[in-house]
């Protein structure tokens, strides 16, 4: 790979987050962390951001917001070392001296003198002199309207470098910075992801229709990650064995999105798989998780969603039987009997 490609994949990695949701531009800000100084080095960095601005009136085109999230990624980087704090007031300099083509220049005001961005080490001293704001999320935001003197197109790329210096001279800019994109640095997205895929399994199960389960899961803009619908609603039937209703449901849900293709065949048996794989650990909890889950696997191949031949790569039980499968099993005080 060329140095120029190499500049090139943070644009990219940028530019596709942008048609995304914030989740996505969380994991772009953790992608370019982790590729700093293994694919790409900081001065290569710099310059992935600076052509990242070249293009802003490209990029606004397509997607509005651009300014605003452009500024919120370079403030990040800032914040994740991968970016020098002094990134943004030599942008603001480079600009005044020589703007895009077909931008007039802007004059700073020499009565007041650039604003300092800290490092993250003095973060906690950072001043409010700026007289920036930020919201409840942490995330701040500029003049969205900014342009030139001469009533010329926008200077897309100031916008941007501007939002960034207010969100990093805001008071404790960089403990909001690592929420920049709403989501806490210890509440990754798939963590959220596995979450909301729970809550929406929940929610049909005790009730909720299969359009609105549908339109959840669309919203979560994840198709790779469906196979945890799988996993998830296999194991909610096991732990609720006790209702049928609730197996009954989760079947349900399964073959409407498995014959709706939204949940793909890989996807299926990925799924099942993950369940599979966890059985030794998950018996430690609910013993008889062996013979439910063989009763859930024949019910899904009647059903038709399930081939047969994934069913029958259920591992056996490493443990000797203690109720045959035509046995009905039932809980009391923790203690499994036979009836």
């Amino acid at each position: 790979m060329t140095p120029m490609q190499r500049r090139r994949l943070p644009v990219l990695a940028i530019n596709l987050a942008l048609q995304h949701k914030v989740g996505h531009c969380e994991l772009t800000s953790e992608l370019l962390s982790e590729m700093c100084g293994k694919i790409i080095s900081m001065s290569g960095m710099q310059q992935s951001f600076r052509l990242l601005l070249d293009d802003m009136p490209e990029i606004v085109i397509d997607v509005p917001k651009a300014p605003d999230y452009i500024g919120r990624f370079i403030a990040r980087a800032v914040a994740d070392d991968i970016l020098p704090p002094k990134f943004v007031q030599q942008y603001k300099e480079l600009n005044a001296v020589m703007p895009p083509p077909g931008i007039s220049p802007v004059v700073s005001d020499t009565a007041h003198p650039p604003v300092r961005i800290a490092s993250r080490h003095d973060s906690t001293s950072i001043s409010e002199s700026a007289g920036a704001t930020r919201s409840s999320s942490g995330v701040s935001s500029c003049d969205a309207n900014l342009s030139s003197p001469s009533g010329d197109e926008p200077n897309y790329a100031l916008q941007a470098i501007n939002n960034a210096e207010s969100l990093l001279t805001s008071n404790h800019a960089y403990r909001h910075l690592d929420i920049v994109w709403g989501i806490p640095p210890n509440e990754r997205v798939t963590t959220m992801l596995m979450k909301q895929i729970y809550a929406i399994i929940i929610h049909y199960v005790s009730g909720g229709s299969f359009e609105g389960a549908l339109s959840n899961l669309n919203d979560l803009d994840s198709p790779h990650f469906l196979h945890e619908v799988v996993y998830q609603a296999i194991i909610i039937a096991m732990q609720y064995n006790e209702k049928d209703e609730v197996r009954i449901k989760t079947l349900e849900l399964l073959d409407k999105l498995c014959r709706a293709v939204v949940i793909s065949y890989d996807q299926l048996v990925t799924g099942v798989r993950r369940v599979y794989t966890e059985l030794p650990t998950l018996q430690q909890e609910m013993p008889i998780i062996y013979v439910l889950l063989e009763r859930f696997l024949r019910s899904a191949v009647e059903m038709g969603f399930m081939p047969q031949k994934l069913a029958k790569e259920m591992p056996q039980n490493p443990r000797r039987r203690f109720v045959s499968e035509g046995d009905s099993i039932r809980k009391t005080s923790g203690v499994i009997e036979r009836v």
